[in-house]
């Protein structure tokens, strides 16, 4: 069975949340529509609360900051 990761302090990671040793920061990574959402924050509970803030939003099917969602009125009615 493999390991799960962990941080400095011994904390489980869940899957795409990763810890920046350099920064001290960690970080969540998503890829949506091809194109990679990148969220960071000082500590784990304040990572979990904007990742789970995201992953709702998508699951709402609210528009994220994308290429669709800069669209212009002409491009959303042919759309």
């Amino acid at each position: 069975m493999a390991e799960k990761r962990k941080d400095s302090r011994g904390r489980n990671l869940k899957t795409g949340e990763y810890y920046d040793s350099k920064n001290k920061r960690y970080m969540f990574r998503k890829m949506i529509d091809g194109e990679r959402i990148t969220i960071t924050a000082p500590d784990l509970v304040e990572l979990r609360k904007q990742e789970n803030d995201l992953l709702c939003r998508i699951d709402r099917g609210n528009k994220l900051n994308t290429r669709n969602a800069r669209m212009t009125l002409n491009a959303y009615f042919d759309f």
